[in-house]
């Protein structure tokens, strides 16, 4: 059963008039007195874990940034030298800058 009362295969098959709410008579009450009103307590659960892992704060410090930069860097150098990419889009690419400047020189 999903959320929300107007999704299509609820209101269908409908699975939307299968809802019983619950009696509030089932819950234990508290003394009114001891009870703080208003407040909400928080609980946390151990057995899940941190909430990051070590290697998701490294990527989100600086020096993760940094790598991350300079592994993109090397992979685009790689790529040119390779001829699979230009500086410019297609245009500029090391057979080019070879032959640029060859050009140079004998000029």
């Amino acid at each position: 059963m999903c959320l929300f009362r107007w999704c299509a295969r609820c209101l269908l098959t409908g699975l939307w008039n299968r809802y019983q709410p619950i009696s509030h008579g089932s819950f234990k009450q508290e003394d009114s007195a001891s009870a703080t009103e208003g407040q909400v307590e928080m609980v946390t659960v151990p057995a899940l874990g941190p909430e990051w892992k070590a290697s998701e704060l490294r990527d989100m410090s600086r020096t993760g940034k940094k790598e991350r930069k300079s592994e993109a860097r090397g992979l685009r150098w790689k790529e040119w030298r390779r001829g699979e990419r230009g500086l410019c889009g297609s245009w500029f690419t090391w057979r080019f800058t070879i032959f640029f400047v060859f050009g140079l020189c004998i000029g």
